[in-house]
């Protein structure tokens, strides 16, 4: 558990906030992030919980590579900007 303080807004400054706060890796592409907006996070949350709610209402998910590294990617088959909840990993 760590401790998170990421307010709504714009996600791509949001997802910076979360990797310093989380220490985790994170690769997406600038572009996929463009125009989209974040609920925000705050409290205590597993790095990956808190992250699922930072994703949630976008059409990303989260996905780990085999080095641990955490890839933000468009979800598969949506055609809609669907609620997501913590990634599977």
């Amino acid at each position: 558990m760590r401790a998170f303080v990421v307010p709504a807004g714009d996600l791509q400054p949001a997802l910076d906030l979360y990797i310093r706060q989380s220490g985790e890796q994170l690769i997406y592409r600038p572009g996929d992030l463009k125009g989209l907006k974040t609920h925000g996070v705050t409290g205590n949350h597993a790095p990956r919980h808190a992250l699922g709610l930072l994703l949630q209402d976008t059409p990303l998910r989260a996905t780990r590579d085999a080095s641990g590294a955490v890839a933000l990617v468009p979800a598969a088959g949506e055609s809609q900007v669907a609620p997501r909840g913590p990634p599977s990993w």
